[in-house]
């Protein structure tokens, strides 16, 4: 049974005030000026797996109109998105209680009310947040998406997702050739330019200790930084667990080295959203959209096409009110032949 402390459009307005735990892949990725954000019922989403950004201006009949000749290249699929009910329990006595010398007819209960529903609000985003950051991390680095009995396959090519015959931490790897091969591979495949490398810690590691690298750049214990031109000084992002190493110049393209160690809970685990020992290479360029499909609503007997839907509910046994949150997203990395996956360590 729903509650009336709060209406719907005040609790939204307290979501969207929230800004909930920021996550590295969400922020960076899917929260570029290239993606969507598209919320419809049935949602079919078509993964670009062409040289789009090579196209060149086609040749036509003259006085006939120009027109799309082929199509070769794409496919279309279906998906329902998973569904998000997640609730916390909103602890409305003590804004019933006043403290001594607290006039009855003053605000300090609506205050203490709203309060409650902040922390509410920043706690379901925030865990909606690590939903939806999981599923980025899945996307990118595994091309597709598990959710329950659910998995959304995106199409990444084999040649995409490899291991290193001769691993970073091998005397004989160059780890400066891979990327490059890595590079050309997805500049070759899609158009995009590359400008983004992804490590896990341990591929960091890799990579920072490898034979190669510590000759140009010195030991992973000096100040030196820059080393013929190769990383400039790193930044950290806390909020985020993610590390700026620096532009990192290769002979295909220069690229920015993040570093990643986030981590979330499964239930039965602590795990990190950058596997172990493998590196993402890509673009921040690009498109990666976020789909919200709709979901059926007993209170309006209706479809509900929205991002997000929050509401409060008076439960039984144990009695409480409860904020709940309900959301059907699908994080989808659209150009999916622009980057590549590999296990370095």
């Amino acid at each position: 049974m729903t509650v009336d402390i709060f209406t719907r459009e005040q609790m939204a307005r307290a979501y969207e005030q929230t800004l909930g735990n920021p996550m590295f892949l969400y922020s960076t990725l899917w929260g570029n000026s290239q993606s969507q954000k598209v919320v419809t019922a049935d949602v079919k989403v078509m993964v670009d797996k062409i040289n789009k950004s090579r196209y060149m201006a086609g040749y036509t009949e003259h006085q006939e109109p120009a027109r799309l000749i082929s199509k070769s290249g794409y496919s279309t699929d279906e998906f329902q998105p998973p569904f998000i009910n997640e609730s916390v329990a909103f602890n409305y006595t003590h804004a019933s209680k006043r403290p001594a010398g607290v006039t009855p007819f003053g605000t300090h209960g609506v205050k203490t009310g709203v309060d409650e529903l902040v922390r509410n609000t920043r706690e379901l985003r925030s865990r909606w947040l690590r939903t939806v950051e999981y599923q980025c991390s899945s996307a990118l680095f595994t091309g597709k998406i598990t959710a329950g009995d659910k998995t959304f396959d995106f199409g990444l090519k084999s040649t995409h997702k490899v291991e290193l015959t001769t691993k970073w931490t091998s005397d004989s790897s160059d780890p400066f050739k891979d990327l490059d091969d890595i590079i050309a591979l997805n500049e070759e495949e899609s158009g995009t330019p590359t400008n983004m490398v992804i490590m896990s810690i341990t591929a960091w590691q890799a990579f920072r200790n490898n034979k190669k690298v510590m000759a140009m750049m010195g030991s992973p214990a000096s100040s030196r930084w820059i080393s013929f031109g190769n990383l400039n000084a790193p930044s950290y992002n806390p909020a985020m667990q993610a590390s700026l190493k620096g532009a990192l110049e290769l002979t295909e393209a220069t690229v920015e080295i993040w570093v990643y160690g986030g981590r979330y809970f499964d239930g039965t685990e602590t795990k990190r959203y950058a596997p172990d020992g493998w590196i993402w290479v890509g673009s921040k360029e690009t498109r990666y959209d976020q789909y919200f499909t709709g979901f059926f609503d007993s209170e309006y007997m209706d479809m509900v096409q929205a991002e997000y839907m929050l509401d409060q509910l008076k439960e039984t046994n144990p009695d409480q009110v409860i904020t709940r949150l309900r959301s059907c997203p699908l994080m989808v990395p659209i150009d999916i032949d622009s980057y590549s996956v590999v296990k370095v360590a």
